[in-house]
C-alpha cells in the first residue's frame, strides 16, 4: 500500500503541474501529519506552497495544530501558520513603483465543526475565527529623477497589518460503497471583521479523496476562489494534498 501511495503521488504532481502550465491557473500543494494524543485529542504539523497564475510563487507555509472531539459530532479545533508571502511590485499614488518583497506573517485560528451523517452522506459546518499579523519590514521603492532621467532606489516602509477574519464553510462528503475514493464539494465564506467591511472572499471546492490505506490518504480538488481582497485575486486553483497518520 505504501508503494501505491509513493507511485500515485508523483503522478498526481505532475498532473496538477500539466494543468496548471497549460491553463496558468495556481497549484496548491500541501503534506500533513496526524497523530493522536489522548482520546478525543489529536495534533497535526504541515507545510504547504502555492503558486499563482501558472509557478508564480504566491507562498509558503508550516502549520501546528490541535483537534479535541467535544462529541461525536462536535469538534473544537486550534492552529498556528508561520506563513511567507510573496508580495507582487506595485506603483504609489506619486507614481513609485515598490518591488517585490516576501513579508513573513503569523497566523492563529480557532474553529469550532458541527457534523451530520445521513445515509452514506456527511454535512459539516465550520465557524473559524483567524487572526493574521503582517511584520513590519522595509522594501525597495524605485524612482524616476527627471533632474538626471535616472533611477533612483530608496527604502519603503511597510507598516504591520492585523487582521480579524470569520470564515464559514458547508461541505458536503460522499462514502462511496466498497470504493476508497470520497469525493466532495464545499462553500466558503469569508468575512473581513477587522474594519467590518463585509464578505472578502468566497472559495467553492469539488475534489475527492483517495485512502491508500489506515494511514495513508492523497486528495485532490479544483478550486474557483471569487475575492474582493486588494491582496487576493480571482482565479483557478488546483490542489494536490498528502495525509499520513500516525
Amino acid at each position: 500500500m505504501i508503494k501505491k501511495s509513493l507511485f500515485l503521488l508523483p503522478l498526481l504532481c505532475c498532473w496538477g503541474i500539466s494543468a496548471v502550465k497549460a491553463q496558468g491557473v495556481g497549484l496548491w500543494t500541501s503534506a500533513d501529519a496526524k497523530f493522536g494524543l489522548a482520546k478525543g485529542l489529536s495534533a497535526y504539523v504541515g507545510g504547504e506552497y502555492r503558486t499563482v497564475k501558472g509557478f508564480y510563487n504566491e507562498r509558503w507555509a508550516l502549520s501546528a495544530g490541535l483537534d479535541y472531539k467535544l462529541a461525536s459530532c462536535l469538534k473544537l479545533s486550534a492552529d498556528y501558520s508561520f506563513i511567507d508571502r510573496c508580495v507582487e511590485s506595485r506603483y504609489t499614488k506619486k507614481g513609485n513603483t515598490i518591488g517585490t518583497y516576501w513579508q513573513p506573517r503569523h497566523r492563529a485560528g480557532l474553529a469550532l465543526s458541527l457534523s451530520y451523517k445521513w445515509n452514506r452522506v456527511t454535512f459539516s459546518l465550520r465557524e473559524r475565527y483567524q487572526y493574521t499579523y503582517h511584520t513590519p519590514l522595509y522594501a525597495n521603492k524605485y524612482k524616476y529623477d527627471e533632474g538626471t532621467e535616472s533611477i533612483i532606489t530608496e527604502k519603503e516602509y511597510i507598516e504591520p497589518k492585523h487582521r480579524h477574519m470569520l470564515r464559514s464553510r458547508l461541505k458536503v462528503d460522499y462514502n462511496i460503497r466498497k470504493s476508497k475514493f470520497t469525493p466532495f464539494v464545499s462553500g466558503e465564506i469569508y468575512n473581513n471583521i477587522t474594519d467590518w467591511y463585509g464578505y472578502s472572499k468566497i472559495r467553492c471546492t469539488a475534489g475527492t479523496e483517495y485512502k491508500v490505506n489506515k494511514k495513508n490518504v492523497l486528495s485532490v480538488f479544483y478550486r474557483y476562489v471569487k475575492s474582493h481582497d486588494i491582496e487576493d485575486a480571482d482565479g483557478h486553483v488546483i490542489g494536490i494534498g498528502y495525509e499520513f497518520k500516525l
